[in-house]
């Protein structure tokens, strides 16, 4: 009896320890892809106004921010580095500064950011200078240089909030080769 006893303490010890340990975490993620150069609301080709920009998505981050505060995770899938004549400029004419992108990104709080099969095509130039602006780890998994055969950018990052890992994994699309 004295054995059933014991061991009826400890399973009701261990159901209230797992259920102390229980906690609800809110997370907000917002993640863009295929920014394109969008960086302005205002289509430079076009010359008219349009409703994608990384200043629209600023605005909705922010009013998102006063809720989830640092429980917003910010990311970013790629192909960010060109499509418009603003990107161009800072890729290929302005390469002294800051890349505008990097420094729109860092303004923004970034938490992560994934390369793109476009930013590949701006070049190792153009993309390195980039990518070494961001205040950010830009992530690709399966990039690798060739000329070492490492890996070019960190695959992951690992994060935490209110206690909860959270793991962002970034890759490239295969294709990238051919």
């Amino acid at each position: 009896m004295k054995r059933f006893a014991c061991v009826y303490v400890w399973l009701l010890c261990l159901v209230l320890s797992v259920a102390a340990q229980e906690k609800v975490v809110k997370l907000k993620i917002v993640q863009t892809s295929d920014v394109h150069g969008n960086y302005y609301p205002y289509n430079f080709i076009t010359r008219k106004d349009w409703q994608g920009s990384l200043a629209r998505i600023y605005a909705f981050v922010e009013k998102e921010r006063e809720q989830y505060k640092e429980n917003l995770i910010l990311l970013d899938n790629g192909d960010i580095l060109q499509g418009q004549p603003t990107a161009y400029y800072y890729n290929y004419i302005d390469t002294v500064s800051p890349h505008l992108c990097a420094e729109m990104m860092n303004y923004m709080k970034y938490d992560a950011g994934n390369m793109g099969n476009h930013d590949v095509e701006t070049g190792r130039a153009v993309f390195d200078r980039w990518i070494n602006t961001c205040d950010f780890p830009v992530l690709g998994a399966n990039i690798i240089d060739t000329s070492t055969g490492e890996p070019h950018l960190p695959p992951y990052k690992v994060m935490e909030r209110d206690g909860v890992k959270i793991v962002i994994f970034g890759m490239i699309t295969p294709a990238i080769p051919a």
